[in-house]
């Protein structure tokens, strides 16, 4: 594969908030690393931890499409992602269990000059019943 310099990498802290469903909502923070135009491929990494005392770790890969052409990176998109999921108390001697994570996600990117973004998403799937969040990003190519 070769790379070029206006093709897209990206990198983008978010918050979230997400419904687990064991005892309500749990609330955190990750990133997310992505390449792509059109469509993109990436990793996103979530922490959270309701008011039970229930931690959250997601590690996701994912594939996302961007609906108005196949060199956008603005604009409204779906996003399918999977991977595994690790939750435990977080009281000394509960050992964490895993598992599956996978879903659907739609948002929007908002460009905020030629290299930052702005997007809200929102989010359902298993083991999760639904999620919203926001993310502020970086992308390495230029604006289109």
């Amino acid at each position: 594969m070769q790379v070029y310099a206006g093709e897209d990498f990206f990198i983008a802290p978010f918050g979230e908030t997400v419904g687990f469903g064991w005892d309500g909502m749990a609330y955190g923070g990750g990133a997310a690393l992505g390449y792509g135009d059109g469509s993109a491929i990436g990793l996103r990494f979530l922490y959270a931890q309701d008011t039970y005392n229930f931690v959250f770790m997601e590690l996701q890969c994912f594939l996302r499409v961007y609906f108005f052409n196949l060199n956008a990176n603005t604009g409204p998109f779906v996003q399918v992602s999977g991977g595994p999921v690790i939750y435990a108390d977080t009281m000394p001697g509960i050992s964490g269990h895993g598992n599956i994570s996978a879903g659907i996600s739609a948002g929007w990117r908002f460009s905020a000059g030629e290299h930052w973004y702005m997007e809200p998403v929102v989010r359902t799937g298993y083991p999760y019943l639904f999620g919203a969040g926001i993310s502020t990003g970086f992308r390495t190519g230029g604006k289109k």
